[in-house]
């Protein structure tokens, strides 16, 4: 982080700007707190910047960062599929606390799905995948 901390992301209404998204928005101004419009629908609070990813990265062209409980709010589609976990996939990312084990952490939400309403037929698994696998 160049400026404020991840932290600001617990307010649904704020989002993570990269620093080259920042200059292109806001040139030398400080984007700080500023309030901007995100995908014509929602307004939010700038509440960090943080370093370009590498360009051999797979985030290289991610230029914001923003809760799961804000996309939900601005695509009902999305609202909709957090409630009907059968048809729909997406890629998200979780920090777990200082110390967790993957493998507990894993074990602890493995049946989620089938512990909701209407389960199906079928046994989906969940799980944490370290990415420092993926290198």
């Amino acid at each position: 982080m160049l400026e404020g901390t991840r932290n600001g992301l617990q307010d649904m209404h704020a989002i993570l700007l990269s620093e080259s998204m920042a200059k292109t928005l806001f040139g030398s101004e400080n984007p700080m707190n500023k309030i901007i419009k995100l995908d014509n629908k929602e307004n939010v609070k700038i509440a960090g910047i943080y370093k370009d990813f590498p360009n051999n990265s797979s985030f290289k062209d991610v230029f914001f960062l923003a809760s799961w409980d804000l996309f939900t709010a601005m695509n009902a589609n999305v609202k909709n599929d957090s409630q009907a976990w059968d048809n729909n996939n997406y890629q998200i990312f979780a920090q777990p606390k200082e110390g967790a084990d993957f493998t507990q952490v894993s074990a602890k939400i493995k049946d989620i799905r089938t512990k909701l309403e209407n389960p199906p037929r079928y046994k989906p698994e969940f799980f944490l995948h370290p990415m420092r696998a993926f290198v």
